[in-house]
């Protein structure tokens, strides 16, 4: 295969987005690997042979290949931006999650039971974090995807805590939960109970560092 045509080959399986300097920021929070590389086919070649890397950036200047393990929506590109950033043309099913329509996220359940505390630890490594349940479509897409694979799941971690104030409830991002579908009679843990866990498609509050438990993870293909 020549030069041209495997660089055609590898980049087919990307999308090209011309990124401004200010975007440019922002997507190296997502940086997992830097590398010496001279060509765009090279670089390319280690991203697809990289399950977490979503996206490349080539610096010529430097001779610095950056992997992401974020993409970038083809739909934020810029007229004015100087960067060209390429995205796998993936699906969460490619990284070993499935897709949530409801909520344009990835999702994976974790059979081996964890703490809320290790089980966040564990989702963030893979670079989501516990699955933030925001609306009821997808609180019922969640829920009827994960115990048609393992009835089990009826009761798993997720994301939601009030370590800072009491019954104050909030997302991992610091944002304030206004989706609560409380069972009946909870919250009632009071200061002893500061963690999310979802039992049967209702919330309800649990320890943080004693309940061991399957969780469910999310994350995002693109920024």
């Amino acid at each position: 295969m020549s030069k041209n045509i495997g660089l055609i080959y590898l980049l087919f399986k990307f999308s090209a987005v011309v990124l401004d300097n200010s975007q440019s920021s922002s997507l190296h929070g997502y940086l997992n690997l830097e590398i010496a590389s001279s060509s765009s086919t090279r670089c390319a070649t280690r991203c697809i042979g990289n399950q977490n890397c979503q996206s490349f950036l080539l610096d010529k200047s430097s001779g610095i290949c950056k992997l992401f393990n974020r993409g970038v929506d083809p739909r934020s590109g810029k007229d004015t931006g100087t960067l060209s950033v390429y995205t796998k043309r993936a699906t969460c099913e490619d990284i070993g999650y499935v897709t949530l329509k409801s909520a344009n996220k990835c999702l994976k359940s974790h059979h081996t039971p964890l703490s809320w505390i290790n089980a966040n630890e564990t989702c963030v490594m893979e670079g989501g974090s516990l699955i933030s349940i925001t609306t009821t479509n997808m609180l019922e897409e969640v829920y009827n995807l994960t115990t048609a694979t393992d009835p089990s799941l009826t009761l798993v971690h997720i994301d939601g805590n009030d370590f800072n104030q009491e019954g104050n409830w909030v997302y991992n991002n610091g944002l304030p939960m206004s989706f609560l579908p409380w069972d009946f009679g909870q919250p009632q843990g009071g200061m002893d109970e500061n963690c999310m866990l979802l039992l049967n498609g209702k919330f309800h509050d649990a320890p943080c560092d004693s309940l061991a438990l399957k969780f469910l993870c999310e994350r995002l293909l693109v920024i």
